[in-house]
């Protein structure tokens, strides 16, 4: 039999520590040495029974192979000058940490959810998981249980572009965890611009006035102005701390597909996007029109127009 134990030196190589980071040093006939395995590659220890005998000891071993774990865990303080007796002495119970599941990824972000999804691991060693959520900002976390047929779950009421660290726990019957899971790295989404709108009279023949909701952290809007028919010609603006623009030098009665995003720390959030026909250029006939009428008056003064 071999199992985890919570000794490793991946800090230091020979440096042996406990996962908390205390040391611990082990006599040289305590450690046995498997002679092809790669040192380098060998930064965890099991504790193994010694098959010709009753005794266990100490050995390097691949930290990605998935093995029964002994957790510690921390006792209660006890007051000083406590006496203790104790009246029988039997069998010491050793219960064994779950299996942990496998190729935890995290498969899609948005500004408030996390979507996370694994490999379950035997079915028989665990009875649910525990999804713990950090907020590396301000060290606050939160707790998820996900039933046990459950290979993925959604993680909600987060913030946007917040870094979380996510860890999945595979949960035995009696409460115990699975031990020395590795966290989850994930940024949440940027949440985008709202109600992206122009009002019918602030779209002119040549200008367009656009107006939109910013998130409450959100100072800088990307705008993005191109017109329907030739993709090609992209007309790319920033714009800070307002929720109004004007857009100038447009061509009248184009369409054009324009589209806005929030910036954070050079990184865009999804475009928010509307289409939007600008106005003829009506003056210009009227104004030809009047030309045309006053010009034929000019030259033909007693003949009626119509």
């Amino acid at each position: 039999m071999i199992i985890w134990t919570g000794l490793n030196d991946m800090k230091r190589e020979g440096h042996l520590t406990w996962t908390d980071g205390s040391s611990f040093g082990l006599k040289k006939n305590e450690i046995f040495s498997f002679p092809l395995l790669p040192k380098n590659e060998t930064d965890c220890y099991i504790l193994q029974q010694n098959a010709t005998g009753s005794n266990y000891f100490f050995s390097r071993f691949f930290c990605s192979v998935p093995l029964p774990y002994i957790c510690k865990y921390e006792s209660l303080s006890l007051q000083e000058n406590l006496l203790i007796y104790i009246k029988d002495v039997g069998t010491t119970e050793v219960v064994f940490g779950p299996l942990s599941a496998q190729n935890v990824t995290v498969t899609h972000v948005t500004p408030t959810e996390i979507f996370l999804h694994w490999n379950p691991p035997d079915l028989i060693s665990f009875h649910h998981y525990l999804v713990t959520i950090l907020d590396v900002e301000n060290n606050k976390s939160q707790e998820v249980l996900v039933e046990k047929l459950n290979t993925s779950v959604k993680i909600g009421d987060l913030k946007s572009f917040r870094h979380y660290l996510v860890y999945l726990f595979s949960v035995a019957e009696r409460g115990t965890l699975s031990c020395f899971e590795r966290p989850i790295s994930a940024i949440t989404g940027i949440s985008p611009p709202q109600k992206v709108h122009a009002k019918p009279e602030d779209v002119g023949e040549d200008s367009i006035i656009l107006q939109w909701e910013s998130p409450p952290d959100g100072h800088e809007v990307y705008i993005q102005i191109k017109p329907s028919s030739d993709t090609r010609e992209v007309m790319k603006l920033f714009v800070r701390d307002a929720n109004r623009f004007k857009i100038d030098n447009l061509t009248p009665g184009m369409t054009y597909d324009i589209g806005m995003a929030t910036v954070m720390n050079g990184n865009l959030s999804e475009l928010v996007t509307i289409q939007q026909t600008l106005s003829e250029n009506q003056i210009f006939f009227i104004h030809n029109r009047y030309l045309l009428i006053w010009g034929y008056c000019e030259i033909f003064p007693d003949t009626p127009l119509w």
